[in-house]
């Protein structure tokens, strides 16, 4: 597996670590005073929670998301890579045994991050719709919402289970 391997590991983290801070700083300063960040958006579900979100945001604040958005259109990609060539190379401990059929479970781990930046890809596109046609569509938001929900379920789920591996693999967590 080409992705195995710890250079790729380290340099997708070194993409998706600066992209996660730019995109939080960002995200402080559209919640400002309010605390509502991008999160209560995504997981808003009714439109009774959204727009009070959106509101809180005030002009300054939807235009900034809307300027930045495109960030977010980078980070899926850095952070399904991240996860998926750790994971893989956890399987094949740095190359070791890549002569080793993978198991299916493994696949599916290894194609979990990448579901789960398409639905961080959906939602995105979902926001932009409704935040610059300002079409508060109860379906919508929805939608929008499941998808976030989706990802953000597959991304727990895929640290636990590249903890599971490791310590599968190699016993424990951390050296006592």
């Amino acid at each position: 597996m080409a992705v195995a391997k710890p250079k790729v590991v380290a340099i997708s983290l070194a993409v998706t670590v600066p992209l996660f801070v730019i995109l939080n700083r960002i995200d402080g300063i559209i919640a400002g005073n309010s605390g509502m960040g991008v999160i209560y958006l995504q997981l808003a579900f009714i439109k009774e929670y959204f727009i009070p979100v959106v509101a809180s945001w005030g002009t300054q604040g939807m235009d900034l998301f809307l300027r930045t958005i495109w960030l977010d259109f980078l980070l899926p990609p850095a952070y399904a890579l991240v996860l998926s060539s750790f994971y893989a190379l956890i399987v094949r401990g740095g190359g070791a045994a890549s002569d080793q059929a993978i198991k299916k479970i493994d696949l599916v781990h290894f194609l979990l991050p990448a579901a789960a930046a398409l639905c961080d890809y959906t939602e995105n596109i979902i926001h932009i719709v409704i935040l610059s046609w300002r079409w508060y569509s109860g379906w919508m938001i929805a939608a929008g919402s499941t998808a976030a929900l989706i990802k953000w379920a597959l991304l727990a789920y895929m640290v636990l289970a590249l903890a599971a591996r490791y310590v599968k693999r190699h016993g424990r967590i951390v050296s006592s």
